[in-house]
């Protein structure tokens, strides 16, 4: 009598084959979704259903007691520090502290916040005592004053990565939003709904801080859809809580015939208040969105929580490789983030 034959057991790599991402994101869908999109989840646990996969039951318990036993394990304290005023004024930055704060957390790392305020005003030179005296092994540096761009620490004590790019010295890992990329989105979105004459508002410092990608990204697009001439870019050498004068943005709106317009969401906020229909007068789209407004116009959203996670990442690498102070040159990570239609 011949025997059945035995059923092929289903691995993960032959779920991750058929909806074609990694072992390790299935393992993540199939355990608790971590920070994988709901449809991602969804359609990897789907697929593994139809698959007919099961899971090895004495093997999902050794996982289990082996990752609470490494969350338990606190292996060093890392920090946030922030020169600027205190992160919740800032929202956009918030939810990229919180994912970066969760994944060193299930990696065995503690962040806390030091806010120069907080120090009452010490020196950097005081700051580093405090962060030695405290064993901060790692660093997260987040934004500074205008124009700062070096920090004065004992960086040889530590392992660090700095949110944004304004940082020079030390040279060190950045991780950033890609600004150039919103900027051709936002301008692609305006040319695709048949808008001509696109201008840009742009406030001078912010893009110096970024290496002038949003200027670069405009005058590229605007180089290649070329009907007319280009209208100028509009730039505001001023602080983020002045507001733009608004004689001067009506003369050159009406010198250059606008139809559409690109800037940042509390830009479309206050042309309104001047009495501007958005849409209707002009057209706009949203260099950066923040969860802090409701401007309700398109743009982009900036993905903060892979940024947080791809800072928490690259300090741990730092931590367990014995990576400190500055590098012989830096590497710049560029997170896309996602386009929404009503802000």
């Amino acid at each position: 009598m011949t025997a059945k034959k035995r059923r092929k057991q289903v691995r993960l790599q032959d779920i991750a084959d058929a909806c074609g991402v990694s072992r390790n994101t299935v393992s993540i869908a199939l355990r608790d979704g971590g920070s994988l999109r709901a449809d991602t989840i969804e359609r990897i646990r789907n697929k593994a259903e139809e698959l007919g996969y099961v899971p090895d039951p004495e093997l999902s318990k050794l996982m289990t007691r082996l990752r609470e036993r490494d969350k338990e394990q606190i292996q060093a304290e890392v920090a946030y520090v922030y020169f600027n005023a205190p992160v919740q004024e800032r929202v956009p930055h918030w939810p990229a502290l919180k994912a970066a704060s969760e994944l060193l957390e299930r990696k065995g790392y503690r962040m806390n916040c030091y806010y120069q305020d907080d120090l009452r005003g010490k020196r950097e030179e005081e700051i580093a005592r405090v962060l030695e005296a405290r064993g901060v092994e790692g660093v997260i540096l987040g934004a500074m004053r205008g124009g700062q761009n070096s920090v004065k620490l004992n960086w040889d004590q530590h392992s660090v990565v700095a949110l944004g790019r304004v940082l020079v010295d030390p040279v060190v890992p950045q991780v950033d939003a890609d600004t150039y990329q919103a900027m051709r989105s936002c301008y692609r979105y305006l040319y695709g709904q048949g808008c001509r004459r696109i201008g840009m508002m742009l406030r001078t410092g912010y893009d110096v801080q970024i290496r002038n990608s949003y200027r670069a990204a405009f005058l590229m697009e605007s180089s290649l859809h070329l009907e007319e001439s280009l209208a100028p870019i509009l730039n505001w050498d001023l602080p983020e809580w002045r507001e733009p004068d608004a004689e001067e943005f009506l003369r050159w709106r009406d010198q250059h015939n606008l139809d559409a317009l690109i800037g940042f969401d509390t830009d479309a906020i206050w042309l309104r208040e001047l009495g501007l229909s958005i849409p209707g007068d002009l057209n706009f789209a949203a260099m950066h969105i923040s969860p802090k407004h409701n401007a309700g116009v398109p743009g982009i959203v900036d993905d903060w929580r892979i940024i947080g996670e791809s800072l928490a990442e690259q300090l741990i690498y730092a931590i367990q490789h014995g990576i400190r102070g500055g590098r012989a040159s830096s590497t710049l990570t560029l997170v896309e983030g996602r386009w929404s239609e009503t802000g």
